[in-house]
C-alpha cells in the first residue's frame, strides 16, 4: 500500500515555498562566498565585545585604549568577511593586543 502525503492532503502540500537553507529558489546551493567574499552570512560580532571586556580587565589606561582601537579594526574586518570564523577573529584580536606597545 503506497501512502503519500500528497494523496491524503493535496491542498496542504505545496512544494513551491519549500526550500532548504542555503539554496536559492531553484533549489541550487548557494555558497557563502557569493556574499561579498564572506563566509559570515549572519555576522554577529558580540563575541568581540565580550572578549574586549575580558582583555581590558586589570590593564592600564593606555592598554585599555589600545584594545578599543584594536577592537574597531578587528570588528570591521570581521564584518567585511576577512575571517573565516569567530575563532580566527579572536586569535587575531588576541595577537594584536599582545603585540601592542601600550599593553606591554
Amino acid at each position: 500500500m503506497d501512502c503519500r502525503v500528497e494523496d491524503k492532503f493535496p491542498e496542504r502540500v505545496s512544494t513551491t515555498n519549500l526550500r532548504w537553507p542555503g539554496t536559492d529558489a531553484s533549489g541550487t546551493a548557494v555558497r557563502a562566498a557569493h556574499y561579498r567574499g564572506s563566509y559570515n552570512l549572519y555576522v554577529n560580532a558580540d563575541f568581540l565585545d565580550r572578549l574586549t571586556n575580558q582583555l581590558r580587565a586589570n590593564k592600564s589606561a593606555a592598554c585599555r585604549r589600545a584594545i578599543q582601537r584594536i577592537l574597531a579594526v578587528v570588528k570591521k574586518n570581521f564584518e567585511d568577511g576577512k575571517y573565516k570564523n569567530d575563532v580566527e577573529a579572536e586569535a587575531d584580536f588576541r595577537q594584536l593586543a599582545d603585540r601592542d606597545e601600550g599593553c606591554k
